[in-house]
């Protein structure tokens, strides 16, 4: 088949138009509060703001920074230089990189679809893609993972193709990023090292190990440097986890949930979801063995693309399965396969034009099945546009997520603090927002994990102990103020709508409490 360029300028503006579009999606969408924030975002910005304070890479309540890798904090902090304050940071950041992601997605679109029209409508899936848009709203990891990504698949097509030394390095450097951005960033370290050592079946097999040894060394060198890091401070790689509370067979039904609902209303059963699931998986695997018996014969940069793609999916897949099946992770939704959602439509579009060429109808030349491929996708990308802007409006009106909404903006139990400072220790089941929404500093509450023994012996005895207490804010792990209440002796000092703070009278000859 032959390799489509995608060079026109026509093309190239069109796809620049629909990068731009994406950056103004990202930032109209935080205009009201700025990016979203969850719990992970806080110890993001706090790792940025300790890092430009020069303290290192500690989180908001003083621990070391370890359950996270550190270059989002460290390109935070390097904004923070020239006087961007970590949080606008990370709005104008994660804006520009959705922006670059709709572009380069286009470049992978391009490389391998013959057809520019379906190469767009590819680039316009992205543009509105929701799970992409919702992630990219927020203080997270995933976007500039996923734009790392897509570049390793872009640069591993070249390399496989033109086998060259500074393309290995290249494709080394954006996988040590990858890892350094997220720890599955490994997976881009197995496929490349995957396919270097077993695709490239020209190659001499002992050439191929060694360019796979020199790629995987390369790559892994910066974050296993970080871990040891880890270990020195905290005796764990990444940070103390949990077993896992998930099956693999949920696992698995989570995952097809989620790979559902990005082709289909969310209204529709799970067994009608499971078909066209099944329909994917199918176009995916003929993709696959396609490329696979090509790659034999002529190694394009587009047919090595799609077999990067093909094996990246696999390999990322399979090792969220079976990751969250082996320690506590959030349930296996849209932000933890976010970044397999640009290859799963790519290797969809590619499907569907190669499955038209097998038809003898190409897209390229027939004018009526051009028309009515054309009319069913606008179909799908109008109900995708609708979700895009209701959710968009949503977010100019009540602000983007987490702690960027109106209910912990608006927060009388907030407002008080600023007004009035506590003198001592403060514990909350939400200090993240406590320190994210005031800058004032506050631990967890005790969590049933560990116990309230432990708790008694680690708190302060010099200073007075306040609990805040937030009642929008469940967090299962913790004991409920109630519990609480039971366990020790508390007074009241404030009683809000949304919360109250009390002060924890402490006997240095009492007994520690034990959890009823």
């Amino acid at each position: 088949m032959p390799e489509n360029h995608g060079n026109s300028p026509k093309t190239q503006v069109a796809l620049v138009i629909l990068g731009l579009i994406g950056v103004a999606l990202v930032l109209l969408s935080t205009s009201l509060y700025g990016v979203g924030i969850s719990p992970d975002s806080t110890s993001y910005i706090s790792a940025a703001r300790s890092l430009l304070s020069g303290s290192g890479y500690l989180r908001y309540d003083g621990g070391p920074f370890v359950q996270w890798p550190p270059l989002f904090p460290t390109l935070l902090a390097a904004l923070g230089l020239i006087g961007i304050e970590p949080l606008d940071g990370a709005r104008f950041v994660n804006a520009f990189i959705f922006g670059f992601i709709v572009f380069t997605s286009g470049q992978l679109f391009l490389k391998r679809i013959r057809s520019k029209v379906l190469a767009i409508l590819g680039s316009l899936s992205i543009l509105l893609s929701m799970p992409l848009l919702s992630v990219s709203i927020m203080a997270w990891t995933e976007p500039l993972f996923t734009l790392l990504a897509i570049l390793f698949v872009l640069c591993l097509s070249k390399f496989l193709c033109w086998k060259t030394l500074p393309l290995l390095f290249l494709l080394a450097v954006i996988a040590a990023l990858g890892c350094l951005q997220r720890y599955v960033g490994i997976t881009l370290i197995l496929t490349g090292f995957i396919l270097i050592a077993f695709s490239m079946s020209r190659v001499p097999l002992r050439e191929r190990f060694k360019y796979a040894i020199a790629f995987g060394s390369i790559g892994v060198s910066p974050v296993s440097i970080w871990v040891i890091r880890n270990y020195m401070l905290t005796s764990t790689l990444t940070g103390s986890r949990r077993p896992s509370s998930y099956t693999l067979y949920q696992n698995i039904v989570y995952t097809l949930d989620v790979l559902t609902k990005w082709f289909l209303p969310h209204e529709m059963s799970l067994l009608i979801g499971l078909i066209g699931v099944s329909l994917v998986v199918s176009i995916l695997m003929a993709i696959i063995v396609f490329v696979r018996y090509n790659l034999s014969r002529r190694a394009s940069i587009g047919l090595m693309q799609a077999w990067s793609v093909g094996t990246f999916v696999l390999v990322y897949t399979l090792f969220v399965i079976a990751s969250s099946t082996i320690v506590a992770a959030d349930r296996i939704s849209d932000r933890l396969l976010v970044p397999i959602y640009v290859f799963v439509m790519f290797l969809v579009f590619i499907g569907i034009e190669s499955a038209s060429n097998w038809l003898k109808v190409p897209l390229t030349t027939n004018i009526l099945i051009k028309l009515i491929f054309i009319g069913l996708c606008t179909i799908w990308l109008i109900y995708s546009l609708a979700k895009v802007s209701h959710n968009v409006l949503t977010w100019t009106r009540s602000g983007a997520g987490g702690y960027s909404q109106v209910i912990w903006r608006e927060s009388t139990l907030m407002k008080w603090l600023q007004i009035h400072p506590l003198d001592g220790q403060i514990y909350s089941n939400a200090p993240d927002a406590i320190y994210i929404l005031t800058g004032i500093t506050a631990r967890m509450s005790p969590n049933r994990r560990t116990g309230i023994s432990q708790f008694w012996e680690s708190m302060s005895l010099e200073d007075n102990n306040y609990f805040v207490w937030f009642n929008n804010n469940p967090r299962n792990y913790l004991y409920g103020m109630q519990e609480l209440i039971s366990m020790l002796e508390f007074e009241e000092v404030a009683v809000l709508s949304d919360g109250a703070i009390y002060l924890l009278e402490v006997d240095e000859q009492a007994s520690p409490p034990t959890a009823e």
